[in-house]
């Protein structure tokens, strides 16, 4: 008697995986919440995303509003951000915390915008509103860091690249940003390329657009349609190219 052999026939199917995964994380909820009221004092601020998101090798995709003295402890944990201040909530203040559209997934896949939250420990939320768009060679520019100083902080012996703005934001990848929950004031507003990920302004090196006036929250002119160019600061001294005499007995100078 033979004994039967039988032969699996492994069945043929699709491979594992499914379609890449080009959804950026979004997120889900903040400790304390979005629009928070009479937030008692803490030091702890948390955002919770939908997927797991990565720490930069350079440089950090989230900002707390006003700047704080010392820096917060970020801490990265899986779908979470804990961000830790080394000072207490302070009294009747409206925090933004701000996370960049730099922020990326496993899969890379970056925000489509910048997003924020806002609460506060007092018992209204400041509401102002700052928005508009850097364009380089005529296209948006994506990624581009935008800043809003105190005009209290820029006197003439204290260079930009020594100090960090206020407010901090970055552009969307059509190269809009937006600044919401402000108080009513006066602004210095400015983009730049942060090339060194210092999150501080080097006019020599690095590009930058601006306004030509003080941007005025709370004031008589709309300040949330802003259009700005991107460009270099002139370092170059007019120099005399040609020299040639006229028949008026003059010198026309190019």
């Amino acid at each position: 008697i033979i004994p039967l052999l039988v032969l699996g026939c492994a069945e043929i199917g699709k491979p594992p995986g499914g379609e890449i995964d080009r959804q950026p994380a979004e997120l889900v909820s903040s400790y304390p919440e979005n629009g928070a009221l009479n937030v008692p004092p803490g030091r702890e601020i948390e955002l919770l995303f939908t997927e797991r998101v990565v720490e930069p090798l350079r440089g950090q995709p989230v900002f707390i509003s006003p700047r704080q003295s010392e820096e917060a402890d970020i801490k990265w944990s899986g779908d979470r951000i804990r961000i830790v201040l080394e000072q207490p909530f302070a009294e009747d203040q409206t925090y933004i915390v701000s996370v960049s559209s730099e922020l990326r997934d496993l899969r890379g896949n970056r925000l489509d915008s910048s997003l924020s939250i806002a609460f506060s420990t007092g018992q209204a939320i400041d509401s102002g509103r700052v928005a508009g768009l850097i364009l380089r060679r005529n296209k948006g520019s994506a990624g581009t860091l935008v800043a809003l100083f105190d005009p209290e902080m820029l006197v003439d012996s204290v260079p930009y690249d020594s100090l960090y703005p206020t407010y901090l934001t970055s552009t969307s990848k059509s190269g809009e940003f937006s600044f919401q929950y402000l108080p009513d004031g006066e602004y210095r507003l400015i983009g730049f390329d942060d090339k060194n990920r210092d999150e501080r302004f080097n006019p020599a090196r690095e590009e930058f657009a601006l306004p030509d006036r003080p941007v005025i929250v709370g004031g008589n002119l709309p300040v949330d349609s802003l259009v700005m160019s991107m460009t270099r600061y002139d370092t170059l001294s007019p120099e005399i190219l040609t020299a040639v005499g006229t028949r008026d007995n003059l010198v026309r100078m190019r």
